[in-house]
């Protein structure tokens, strides 16, 4: 202990001095913190998807429709296509939040069914989709074809779209 006192005196003293001590800056270090947003759940992902599809969907329904005369199959076609992508999606979503063991698969499965049900209400008020539908001519059409053109038809009419 008595040769490390001496030491140590001298080691302070040299400090004190400004000896041979030498000041270094060190710049500051700005560091960005990084956001990452989490990633989506797969389930919503394959929602917002087919919501995708059947927004194509009626742009290819509307366009069929606009040509003359206008093509029955084609109107019907996308229209069938449509209602796929929307069922299947409330479908899936309507499962997994009924039974899927994990709260946020079974929360994305509500705003999934929130956004189809959403859509669903936007697509029952379209008026182009009505009048895709009022301008198909039944009469050339299979009996199976004319209930669901008359179906479709009197599901606006109830939504009240012929009003406007």
């Amino acid at each position: 202990m008595r040769c490390f006192l001496p030491f140590l005196l001298s080691l302070l003293a040299l400090c004190a001095c400004g000896g041979a001590q030498k000041v270094v800056t060190i710049p500051p270090v700005v560091v960005q913190p990084t956001i990452v947003a989490p990633p989506e759940d797969p389930l919503l992902q394959r929602c917002r998807q087919r919501l995708e599809v059947a927004g194509t969907e009626r742009g290819a329904l509307l366009l069929a429709s606009a040509h003359t005369p206008v093509d029955a199959a084609a109107v019907l076609n996308a229209y069938n296509k449509l209602s796929v992508a929307l069922d299947n999606a409330e479908a899936e979503s309507g499962l997994m939040r009924a039974v899927h063991p994990d709260a946020k698969v079974r929360d994305a499965a509500s705003e999934c069914e929130r956004l189809v049900a959403a859509r669903r209400t936007e697509l029952s008020l379209d008026r182009p989709l009505y009048e895709a539908f009022a301008k198909l001519d039944r009469a050339t059409r299979p009996a199976d074809e004319q209930r669901l053109i008359d179906k479709t038809i009197d599901e606006f009419k109830r939504a009240g779209v012929d009003k406007d």
